[in-house]
């Protein structure tokens, strides 16, 4: 299971109305889930800007297109290791 460096929980892949399911992690973290999402075939993008809220560490969002299963990536994310 992929476990967020930050927060110690596992990430999570959020769904909202309208969009495509997004993945908000470290950025020290992205190299890793990239692996993960590029060795089982997703299509995704990356933020062009890592963010970092009051000088803390920074973040990055993934996101992928409306017809991407959120259940299959965060299956992928919860099998890694």
């Amino acid at each position: 299971m992929m476990t967020d460096t930050m927060t110690q929980s596992p990430i999570k892949v959020k769904v909202s109305d309208g969009a495509g399911p997004t993945v908000i992690i470290p950025f020290s973290q992205l190299e890793d889930v990239r692996k993960q999402l590029d060795g089982h075939g997703f299509v995704y993008w990356v933020d062009e800007y890592a963010i970092s809220w009051n000088g803390g560490p920074q973040t990055i969002k993934i996101w992928f297109s409306r017809k991407t299963d959120a259940q299959k990536i965060q299956a992928i994310l919860d099998s890694a290791v």
